[in-house]
């Protein structure tokens, strides 16, 4: 009987994986390359530029290059961290680089952030002609899956039956609803007549488990639903869609965290 339903519903399972296998990914799909939307987005962060000298006070101000001194160069640090939210892919070194300018000998320079997919500032010495480190922090930018990927998740809704799709993507998939895949499911839910009492819920007995077991289903025709059941988290091509290719998304503490990807080492 189940069979015969799914049969008799080619139209609606094809929209079904139509629905999972776009609305994961928002924009382009994983064989269409993701181009780095972050660094694409061409945003900086940029330190303070004021000088202070090494143990003195009220004595700031820009300063540059003198006799003695240190011109302007790139420079680099790094800076292990430990797992992002059970995302093993997150866990590594992590390195930044940027800029400092001419200065005097003996005064600290912040290091200017180079790029957007990372996170943390440096302070640097004029010592003897050379930039000396004196220290700093290096992280993976936390941002929206919005702007990693162009995919928008959704992870709480005041809608009790989105709240119930949510929950169900959760458990099934170890991540949280593209807003396009949950829409299109709810307005089934709500909308139409299958998983209806008069077949008895097409076998399943109850509404909510027919269409659950239909969710699995998509899930399970692109293999979502066996990898996340299997390894705990999220399927990595839904990561790749979700954050592309160079952020990872949280394994763990999905609801708090799921909308969200990192950018890796």
């Amino acid at each position: 009987m189940r069979i015969g339903a799914l049969m008799g519903r080619g139209m609606w399972v094809s929209a079904l994986f139509g629905s999972l296998a776009v609305g994961c990914g928002g924009a382009p799909g994983v064989d269409g390359g993701y181009s780095e939307s972050a660094e694409a987005a061409n945003v900086s962060e940029s330190l303070p530029t004021e000088a202070v000298q090494a143990g003195a006070e009220g004595d700031t101000g820009q300063l540059t290059q003198g006799l003695g001194g240190c011109p302007s160069t790139t420079v680099g640090w790094s800076q292990w961290q430990p797992s992002w939210n059970g995302n093993a892919n997150t866990m590594g070194t992590y390195y930044c680089y940027g800029t400092v300018p001419a200065g005097n000998e003996g005064f600290t320079f912040p290091a200017t952030l180079a790029s957007s997919e990372r996170t943390g500032s440096a302070q640097y010495t004029c010592s003897n002609g050379s930039w000396v480190f004196q220290g700093g922090s290096c992280n993976g930018k936390v941002v929206s899956t919005m702007t990693a990927s162009g995919s928008s998740v959704t992870c709480s809704s005041t809608d009790p039956v989105k709240t119930k799709w949510i929950g169900w993507y959760v458990s099934d998939f170890k991540r949280c609803p593209d807003t396009g895949g949950l829409d299109w499911w709810v307005n089934q839910y709500n909308n139409t007549t299958i998983c209806s009492a008069s077949n008895n819920y097409d076998g399943y007995a109850t509404r909510d488990a027919c269409f659950r077991a239909y969710l699995q289903e998509g899930g399970k025709s692109n293999g979502e639903f066996y990898e996340a059941q299997s390894s705990g988290h999220i399927a990595a091509n839904s990561e790749a869609n979700a954050c592309g290719s160079m952020a990872g998304y949280p394994w763990t503490n999905v609801l708090a965290n799921g909308a969200t990807c990192k950018y890796k080492p």
